[in-house]
């Protein structure tokens, strides 16, 4: 039985899974991410799985790492957890970039900007390319 909305997407959810889509950002740690919001919440992964639709072993194999969920099991999971898509992924996200030389910072406005921290002189050049070219 597939989870029903309890309520309408935000706008913050419908801009993570447009910005998600074709990403491949599901790793060991988002199953980890799903066990400790599941956990905050005082969820077992029973609860959480009727919550979702899903089955428990299901569920623990996400946790697990035994198994990836898919960018829309996931905004169930984070409908279920009454979390934003991005609470479940961003830290892994946040990781893969400063891998490779960006530095999450913040404008005078607090708007959050990914700066480049890198003196890779590839990386730079691409980047330099999509801005004149898009």
């Amino acid at each position: 039985m597939k989870m029903q909305r309890r309520y309408a997407k935000s706008p913050l959810q419908t801009l993570a899974n447009e910005a998600l889509q074709g990403v491949d950002f599901v790793t060991d740690e988002t199953g980890k991410k799903i066990k400790e919001i599941r956990l905050r919440r005082g969820l077992t992964q029973k609860q959480l799985a009727e919550k979702c639709g899903l089955s428990e072993p299901t569920i623990r194999n996400y946790e697990l790492g035994n198994r990836k969920p898919s960018l829309e099991t996931i905004e169930i999971i984070a409908d279920a957890l009454e979390v934003t898509t991005f609470e479940i992924v961003l830290p892994e996200l946040i990781s893969r970039l400063e891998k490779i030389g960006f530095k999450l910072a913040l404008t005078e406005d607090c708007e959050p900007i990914f700066r480049l921290q890198s003196n890779n002189k590839v990386l730079r050049g691409l980047l330099l390319m999509y801005w004149m070219y898009r």
